[in-house]
């Protein structure tokens, strides 16, 4: 079914727009709210995230985390690297493997991961306030669907 809007503005309108739009929109305003809370940490969403899934998953690999966080290998090597600059990780050699590095976490990091998170955590609890558990159960559900959706052929 072709959608109809009645004004070119209807598409991105919350009652009737295009949902993709709207996810858009919503995805980008949210990395937003989080750059301004890591500001104060000195850190970046993407780095967070990896700290984040370091922290977690302790001694993974570059292509580990790339996966985790929907990122491409290039761009995570090129963010951990960084990260080692800012001494919040560090790169061991891997016991089987001479070409795959594992990731750490500092004692700096988890200093700053602990604070964040906090920080992070304040945010998601504003972004749950207005509603109910069933209405955010809905939601992730939904959000976790999203990408087993089959394309529609041409």
């Amino acid at each position: 079914m072709v959608k109809q809007f009645h004004q070119a503005t209807d598409m991105f309108s919350p009652e009737q727009g295009y949902l993709g739009f709207l996810l858009r929109q919503a995805a980008h305003a949210y990395h937003l709210k989080m750059e301004k809370v890591l500001l104060e940490y000195a850190i970046t969403p993407p780095q967070f995230t990896i700290l984040k899934i370091v922290s977690v998953y302790p001694s993974c690999s570059n292509a580990d985390i790339a996966r985790y966080a929907s990122l491409t290998p290039q761009t995570v090597n090129l963010m951990i690297n960084k990260l080692e600059k800012m001494d919040l990780v560090t790169k061991n050699a891997h016991p089987h493997n001479k070409k795959v590095q594992c990731i750490e976490i500092t004692d700096n990091a988890s200093k700053v991961l602990l604070d964040a998170t906090e920080a992070i955590e304040q945010l998601e609890d504003k972004l749950e306030q207005d509603f109910s558990e069933q209405e955010i159960a809905t939601l992730r559900k939904w959000l976790a669907y999203i990408p087993n959706i089959e394309t529609p052929s041409p």
